[in-house]
């Protein structure tokens, strides 16, 4: 039999927002954890670097903890928990007592507005400074005059550096 397709979304809350989503089709184990070789990546304090395992099993899922913080499922903790896949959709847990809440997906696609955006910073900067125009900007305030009362205010307050600042 074929793998089973499953979504996993990473909420802000139990109930919340989703922040995150990842897409899995046909793969026999889906790692989740904190060290950046997982097939699910959650930067959080309180997950372990493998934290969980999800195996494929007949047309539902295996969940089997790795990390002795376990996972939540409200108040309870469990080390293994097997999914149907009627239990599938919507079916949320938390890495740790203190840890992100994840939510299965049976479909397997994020829904509108889901989806992890990523931004490519070196395709499309975010900033980018055009020199001229900033030479010409601080030219246009240093001829200003404001920036000329407030270059004699300071030369008033501070002190001339021929001055003794310990002469009354």
């Amino acid at each position: 039999m074929e793998n089973p397709r499953l979504g996993l979304v990473l909420l802000d809350s139990p109930d919340g927002a989703p922040r995150q989503h990842w897409s899995f089709d046909a793969r026999p184990v889906i790692r989740i954890g904190r060290s950046t070789d997982n097939d699910v990546v959650v930067a959080d304090q309180h997950v372990s670097r493998d934290h969980v395992f999800l195996t494929a099993d007949g047309d539902g899922w295996l969940l089997t903890v790795v990390s002795p913080q376990g996972i939540y499922c409200g108040p309870r903790k469990f080390l293994s928990l097997r999914l149907d896949p009627r239990a599938l959709e919507g079916f949320v847990f938390r890495l740790g007592a203190k840890g992100p809440f994840l939510r299965l997906d049976a479909q397997a696609e994020p829904a509108c507005g889901e989806s992890t955006l990523a931004h490519d910073r070196d395709q499309h900067p975010l900033l980018v400074l055009d020199a001229d125009r900033l030479r010409d900007e601080v030219e246009e305030i240093s001829r200003g005059d404001y920036f000329r009362s407030l270059k004699e205010s300071l030369g008033r307050l501070r002190p001339s550096r021929s001055e003794d600042p310990a002469e009354p």
